[in-house]
């Protein structure tokens, strides 16, 4: 054999073991540049969703005030003495006597995550001081809604006797 078909043999045997032994290593490398590719975006876009977090929590800190008005509004319990220490003093401050308070039904709603709180009041004194009344009742920081209303006058005269149902939710 001449020298030419030796050298041209052995740079066949090489093509031929490059292929062989470099080919699947040159493929692997090629699946873990694509893979490294995918999780630096992944990471991309994680990081740029906590920086989008981390600004939404920096704007929320400016309405704290806000937020803990809807919290009073919303509370996550029904918290049925602090209900009946208001309905107390709203009723006092309104020139109106409470005689009764009764919490009626506390329900679970399946449409909504979070309960229903009827109460009914029983209220004396006269009619300016009832709709007062039912004006700071509006005007309350806790979602309050007045479902039904029955007065009725006594033989004497001024003094009416009121009996109110309310409803709230917590959440």
């Amino acid at each position: 054999m001449s020298r030419y078909s030796i050298v041209v043999i052995c740079l066949i045997i090489t093509l031929i073991l490059g292929v062989v032994l470099i080919g699947p290593r040159y493929k692997e490398l090629k699946e873990l540049q694509q893979e490294i590719k995918k999780k630096s975006q992944e990471l991309e876009y994680q990081e740029k969703y906590l920086s989008d977090l981390e600004e939404a929590s920096q704007n929320l800190k400016e309405y704290t005030q806000e937020l803990q008005k809807i919290n009073s509004a919303l509370p996550p319990s029904p918290n049925l003495p602090a209900l009946f220490g208001y309905f107390q003093k709203a009723s006092s401050q309104n020139g109106l006597v409470l005689k009764s308070i009764n919490p009626a039904a506390i329900t679970t709603s399946e449409k909504i995550s979070g309960r229903e709180i009827k109460i009914s009041l029983s209220v004396v004194g006269s009619y300016p001081s009832f709709k007062n009344f039912l004006a700071t009742l509006q005007k309350s920081a806790r979602l309050i809604g007045v479902t039904s209303l029955a007065f009725s006058l006594p033989p004497k005269g001024e003094i009416f006797d009121f009996s109110v149902n309310v409803k709230m939710h917590s959440y």
